[in-house]
């Protein structure tokens, strides 16, 4: 029987190909940046795609593409991007075979109509793109020197699944089925996290940018930091509306139990074995390159790097990129420009070779950091910040999109929409006389960051007393300007958190008998920290530190909503 590839949406000039088996594809490739209309002057959008080699991009395991999104723009500039996506989402049970089937017809598709192609895969997405590039080589462009694919870029390869500490945790963690356990499995998430992220690099770097204090280097220009601003509405806030398209493409969505145990052994696991049962690595005549996390913890990635350079043919090994301060999920982020590594790696195997960089970015004048610390990859701001209310003007339909929808490449010299200032903080209005010994009394008071339970009940009472004062002094009067309609929006970090606040105040001001429940959940957590980003009157973004049973741990949370918030309390 032939499998058609009817199902999946190649790159642009290709023409389909046809691989034998028994399944229908089961997977689908976009562009991101198309689907977010996304375009600026000398980039995406304005330029020709026809003579741009294929970048097919291949995720990790829950098939999100928002850990890469950082790197699309600057990708563009030299390739078409071409992104994974499994037709059912994570109801897919196809197996690993037909998911590289599925993969390589559209790969074979795209060199048959003469592109040339790169292979990048994430996490299971490298085993994946392993897999591909072998079918490749043995069925569909068998006798054929590399066909139309010049490289493979391996990002933290899952071909190390058996030796992680993913294959011991994971397997925990998918056995916690049912509604009885269904809180222990997320607690079980939530320490699989700690294993994928990097808060001491990511934290100061994710609110430094946030509250317009930094820009990304990679991102340096008002087209792409409205991209990137239509991410975090769309895909981490899960905002909708007009020219948000990008929300659900690049939002993360949770596994189920059995979703998760489906995966870790139809896919991650057998794909693994399968590799090394084939001797893939060592049989495989492509150029190879890979890109790991140095505190990658849910991955041995930095020695499974060494040990695929020691298996594969030193003449097609392009060497490891080490990237500092990355954990599994944040290697392809702003610490690296994976751009410029392939091109250090691959140029001379495309014909003609890759161009040379197309500079979008002011890098000459304003290069980002090139240091160890949470800075890497960031600079100080070469332009004010973009009124967020711009973001989704800037892309297709949009009142400042930079070219006419029909007609690619007029007005290439239109210069770059004029970014307004950000406010990066509440104004308070001039007609507001603040009760200055109060406020000196209350500082004081809670200067040494001291939590609610620390301190002895006459100090908590003196601090209640000074909070509803400042209420009291407030009724009535706005936070802002007279016309009440300015947004507060800013950066915020919680000092002292009274469960007064959430009207649990007891007779006389005294704080209540908590349940049974409630004091056995505060014997297990405790806050440590806890940052508010107000994004916009109805969007938020949480950075919260907290302890559970003694072991430190921190989670972002985001929340947003379509009517505007309620009127924030007065005074305190």
């Amino acid at each position: 029987m032939w499998l058609a590839v009817t199902a999946l949406h190649p790159p642009r000039g290709s023409t389909p190909v046809a691989l034998t088996g028994s399944v229908a594809p089961c997977v689908h490739f976009v562009n991101p940046l198309e689907v977010d209309g996304f375009a600026e002057p000398g980039g995406w959008g304005t330029t020709s795609a026809a003579e741009k080699p294929i970048l097919y991009f291949f995720p990790g395991m829950d098939g999100s593409l928002q850990t890469p999104f950082m790197q699309f723009c600057e990708l563009s500039t030299t390739f078409e991007l071409a992104c994974m996506r499994h037709n059912e989402g994570l109801a897919s049970r196809a197996s690993f075979e037909e998911v590289a089937d599925s993969c390589a017809v559209a790969v074979a598709t795209s060199a048959a109509g003469g592109r040339q192609v790169l292979l990048v895969g994430e996490s299971f997405g490298a085993t994946l793109a392993l897999a591909v590039a072998d079918k490749l080589s043995r069925v569909l462009l068998p006798g054929q020197q590399r066909g139309g694919v010049r490289g493979v870029v391996l990002v933290n390869p899952a071909t190390s699944y058996r030796r992680s500490t993913l294959a011991k945790i994971g397997p925990l963690c998918a056995s916690l089925a049912g509604p009885l356990l269904a809180p222990l499995y997320a607690l079980s998430l939530v320490a699989v996290a700690a294993l994928v992220l990097t808060p001491a690099y990511q934290a100061p770097s994710f609110l430094s940018t946030v509250a317009a204090q930094k820009a990304t280097e990679l991102n340096n220009n008002p087209y792409r930091e409205a991209f990137v601003g239509r991410v975090a509405m769309g895909a981490t806030l899960g905002l909708s509306g007009p020219r948000l398209d990008i929300g659900p493409l690049l939002a993360i969505q949770v596994f189920s139990p059995e979703e998760l145990g489906f995966r870790l052994s139809r896919w991650l696991e057998y794909g693994a074995d399968l590799l090394e049962r084939r001797s893939v690595v060592k049989e495989l005549r492509l150029p190879m390159l890979a890109v790991v996390g140095d505190l990658d913890r849910l991955l041995p990635s930095v020695d499974e790097a060494a040990r695929l350079r020691e298996a594969c043919d030193p003449a097609f090994w392009r060497g490891t990129v080490t990237v500092q301060g990355a954990g599994h999920a944040s290697t392809l982020g702003n610490r690296v420009d994976l751009l410029d590594e392939i091109r250090n790696a691959f140029a001379a195997d495309f014909e003609p070779p890759l161009s040379p960089r197309v500079d979008l970015v002011g890098r000459g004048e304003s290069p980002g950091d090139g240091g160890d610390g949470w800075e890497r990859g960031l600079l100080d701001r070469t332009y004010p910040a973009l009124d967020p209310a711009d973001y989704t003007e800037l892309n297709r339909g949009g009142s400042r999109y930079p070219f006419p929808e029909e007609g690619e490449g007029e007005g290439e010299g239109e210069a770059p929409p004029r970014a307004q200032p950000r406010v990066s903080g509440p104004q308070m209005s001039a007609s507001v006389e603040p009760r200055t010994a109060t406020v000196d009394a209350l500082i004081s008071l809670l200067a040494d960051r001291r939590p609610a339970s620390a301190r002895a009940p006459a100090e908590r009472a003196a601090i209640r007393e000074l909070l509803c004062a400042l209420e009291e002094a407030g009724e009535g009067v706005p936070y802002l300007d007279a016309a009440g309609d300015a947004p507060l929006c800013g950066n915020y970090e919680l000092a002292y958190f009274d469960r007064s606040i959430d009207g649990k105040r007891g007779s006389g001001g005294e704080e209540p008998t908590r349940p049974f429940g409630s004091r056995a959940l505060g014997a297990l957590f405790s806050l440590r920290f806890s940052f508010q980003h107000l994004v916009a009157p109805d969007a938020a973004i949480n950075y919260v530190g907290f302890t559970c049973c003694g072991i430190p741990a921190s989670v972002f949370t985001a929340g947003g909503g379509a009517g505007p918030p309620p009127p924030p309390r007065r005074g305190g």
